[in-house]
């Protein structure tokens, strides 16, 4: 789950716009919102569907640490592409 939306959601919003007809601080916070990790989405599913709020928890705990590399890598990237 971290690497789907860590790494694959955003790649597929870079592609996507990179194709968009507006301003790049529009494409930036399309971007930087697509490059960050789940907040307490995931709690609430889990007090929704009676499952272990400590699993979800850690999960978010994980996406965030994870992120802290992920997230600087992502907007260098959209720095260099949009800077071209």
């Amino acid at each position: 789950c971290l690497i789907a939306k860590l790494i694959i959601l955003p790649a597929l919003v870079l592609c996507v716009i990179l194709v968009l007809p507006c301003n790049n601080l529009y494409k930036f916070v399309i971007f930087l919102q697509s490059t960050m990790p789940t907040a307490v989405t995931l709690v609430i599913i889990g007090m929704g569907t009676k499952e272990g709020n400590l699993f979800f928890s850690s999960i978010i705990l994980y996406s965030h640490l994870f992120a802290i590399i992920t997230v600087p890598l992502w907007l260098a990237l959209f720095n260099s592409i949009i800077s071209q």
